[in-house]
């Protein structure tokens, strides 16, 4: 082989294998630099300071994943509004076989607190005007493709008030779920309809299940949708009770059910609460020096548990029908109480959901 061949093979080679340490080198420092624009981006947020521990980028399947990620509020940063252990942005690959450019997101040990607390001595929360912070531009800059599909793993919602006594921590958790077709194409599913579906626990207790079929983009605002939570145990949300009824649960449960049916923005629905084998107790006892609000609180606690004794199914439970523009409905109160009290005296609401609004669009 000649000196000039030897020559221009070994170029090749030196030139192949500055272009693998190139991208080797550029794979390594990747995530060091996108993780620090993205932290950059989220120390500017109005209101808010974000920020995450470490992110690895899977260029072979088109992917981000966000590791330990949390959200605190510049005016209140006793508890985090947002935290997360992973959340995992990719590409969705089955799709782009049918034409359609999209991704999807599966998130992990989720974390919401919407909290109210005292920080400098002044009450404050740590979720107002967390929509104009300007996270979603953030989120849209790291990864720009629309969603056709969200899923949900092992997550909480928390509504927390540290200034009651006692501190109150109203909780959903183990929440699961799955959101698919979201960018409604025809292309992807054989509806534009897209399908939501949730699962999680009400105070470490109750179940909770939440169904919804929409068009996402149908700017006449069409969908359906229910809701179901079954016994509920009262004294779970005794904290609660205490610090704003001034009352004590010792038994009972509460199941909630619900539909709504949304066409052209016009609704059709109800919820129904069902409360079963309750007693109440006023937390401070009946005495000739209770104020009259207190008088008429621990009145209406003793009513309640006396109108269940009488009650022979001792369940006590209210239809709220509600219906017209989805935006100001007309929530049919007068019948809701007639409903109540008729339930009361005279016979019990079934529980579950009715089958006239259960089908599918």
């Amino acid at each position: 082989m000649s000196n000039n061949k030897k020559n221009i093979l070994l170029r090749k080679r030196t030139i192949l294998i500055s272009i693998l340490v190139i991208v080797i080198t550029a794979r390594i420092m990747l995530p060091s630099i996108v993780k620090n624009y993205v932290n950059k981006e989220l120390a500017s947020l109005d209101g808010y300071t974000g920020k995450i521990d470490d992110i690895d980028i899977a260029l072979y399947r088109g992917a981000y994943v966000i590791k330990d990620f949390t959200l605190f509020s510049d005016d209140f940063k006793n508890v985090p509004l947002v935290k997360l252990s992973k959340v995992d942005l990719s590409v969705q690959w089955k799709s782009i076989f049918n034409g359609s450019f999209v991704g999807e997101a599966d998130i992990y040990d989720l974390a919401v607190n919407f909290t109210t607390g005292i920080e400098n001595n002044t009450e404050k929360n740590n979720f107002k005007d967390v929509e104009k912070a300007g996270w979603q531009e953030v989120v849209n800059d790291l990864f720009p493709l629309k969603f056709n599909r969200l899923a949900l793993h092992n997550s909480e919602i928390h509504y927390k008030d540290l200034t009651a006594s006692p501190k109150i921590d109203l909780m959903l958790t183990e929440l699961n779920g799955e959101a698919k077709n979201l960018t409604n194409s025809t292309k992807l599913s054989k509806s534009k309809v897209a399908d939501v579906n949730i699962n999680g626990v009400v105070m470490n207790d109750a179940k909770l299940n939440l169904a919804t079929s929409l068009d996402p983009f149908d700017t006449n605002l069409t969908f359906d949708g229910n809701i179901k939570m079954e016994a509920l145990s009262i004294p779970k949300l005794n904290n609660y009770l205490k610090h704003y009824a001034k009352v004590d649960a010792e038994k009972g449960t509460i199941s909630l059910f619900g539909q709504i049916d949304v066409k052209n923005g016009n609704s059709n629905g109800y919820i129904k609460p069902l409360v079963k084998d309750i007693k109440l107790l006023s937390i401070k006892g009946a005495d000739a020096n209770d104020s009259f609000i207190e008088k008429v609180r621990e009145g209406a606690a003793n009513l309640a548990s006396k109108v269940l004794d009488n009650n022979k199914k001792d369940q006590l439970g209210s239809k709220i029908v509600f219906e017209g523009d989805i935006n100001d409905p007309d929530i049919k109160i007068l019948k809701s109480i007639s409903t109540f009290l008729s339930n009361a005296f005279i016979k019990a609401i079934e529980p579950g959901l009715e089958p006239k609004l259960l089908s599918k669009k």
